[in-house]
């Protein structure tokens, strides 16, 4: 059967396997007539069919193997968690280094010079705050702070890393677009599944601990923001305190596309939403630069195939963002959220609520280049909408 019987099974065989097999009621199968049924090994006889205990359950291959601490037949006394997403969803986060590097490249310079005032945080930071939450932060929530806070604080989306807070039982980073609720995770699960709840803070004192942190990043207050902390933590502190403030309304994010359920897609997503947002707000200003173009509108009247056809034409030069479908899914749209080019010279966004493309390129968009992405999307390209 190409696999090692569990110790107490063999055990069970040498000692006392003619006593069992031999009996009238047929304990035990014979060593030869051991067989599989979907994934449980019988070793019971006909009259008696009872399976292995769960612990002797045959682990599927992703959960055995080099790296697993398993051996390649799958068996293992002890459970275990897999440590791959896809055996168990929802047990483990992604981690989106790889991605938000590639989307750094395409912040174009013109807009540096306003995320100036937020900076994103080093290793260290990370981990002072964490010790003084007394937590891990999840890894798509480290990565996030490391390589895209100041985009995301700068634009509102995102919590400032001294900042952070529990509110009861959960932890809030995100500010979500166009509402005032923020956006977490509750303490301990590990799935990276969001909440979003309004804070406990009626009268809006918090925002004005948050202003103050921002301009004395901006004059570069070191003593500022150190009382500007301290106190924000003080007043936090004070709102947690339990029986005295209202319970929070909390609801859990289990509607949209996948991304918006799940902490590493949601961070994904607004660190895109972000770059269109800026690059939306600037071209006027940058009118002779060519490194941000957008498509002409789609067609009024479309359907699936339609773009089912784009996504086709455009494998051949682009790939999604992500090597994990899921966090570029927009439902059962046929195209993904963001696609960069094979040569990581170009970025193809096409956002939440699809109205056209966004092209970024990290130079000027050579002609020929150009031209080929027009004729893989049926669409012209130009400065401007």
């Amino acid at each position: 059967m190409n696999f090692k019987l569990p110790q107490p099974l063999r055990e069970l065989y040498l000692v006392l396997g003619d006593y069992m097999c031999d009996k009238k009621d047929t304990w035990f199968c014979r060593p030869e007539e051991l067989h599989w049924s979907d994934k449980y090994l019988l070793v019971t006889g006909s009259r008696f069919p009872i399976p292995l205990p769960n612990r002797w359950k045959k682990r599927p291959e992703c959960c055995s193997g080099p790296g697993t601490g398993r051996a390649g037949n799958g068996w293992k006394k002890k459970k275990r968690k897999c440590r791959r997403r896809a055996c168990f969803k929802g047990e483990t986060m992604y981690a989106i280094e790889k991605e938000l590097k590639i989307l750094r490249q395409f912040i174009s310079p013109k807009l540096m010079d306003d995320l100036k005032k937020w900076k994103c945080y080093s290793e260290d930071e990370i981990l002072a705050a964490e010790k003084r939450l007394h937590v891990k932060l999840p890894v798509p929530i480290r990565d996030i702070y490391r390589h895209m806070a100041d985009l995301l604080v700068t634009s509102g989306y995102l919590r400032p890393l001294e900042l952070l807070h529990r509110e009861g039982n959960y932890l809030g980073f995100f500010l979500s677009p166009g509402e005032d609720s923020v956006v977490g995770i509750q303490k301990g699960k590990t799935s990276g599944e969001l909440y979003m709840w309004e804070e406990n803070d009626p009268k809006g004192i918090s925002w004005e601990y948050l202003d103050d942190l921002e301009t004395a990043c901006e004059e570069g207050d070191e003593e500022g923001k150190r009382k500007t902390v301290a106190a924000y933590q003080k007043y936090w502190k004070r709102r947690n305190i339990p029986f005295i403030h209202a319970p929070l309304n909390v609801h859990k994010q289990d509607q949209g596309p996948w991304f918006n359920q799940h902490l590493e897609g949601y961070g994904l997503f607004l660190t895109i939403h972000s770059i269109q947002e800026w690059e939306g707000m600037a071209w006027h200003e940058h009118t002779g630069e060519t490194t941000c173009l957008f498509s002409d509108f789609f067609p009024a009247r479309f359907s699936k195939e339609y773009f089912q056809n784009i996504a086709e034409r455009i494998q051949d030069d682009f790939k999604p963002l992500s090597d994990h479908p899921e966090l570029m899914d927009l439902d059962d749209f046929p195209l993904r959220m963001a696609y960069v080019h094979k040569d990581l010279e170009a970025l193809l966004i096409l956002g939440l609520e699809p109205v056209c493309f966004m092209l970024l390129t990290k130079g000027v968009a050579e002609r020929a280049f150009l031209e080929k992405v027009q004729e893989q999307t049926g669409l012209a390209f130009h400065v401007g909408f």
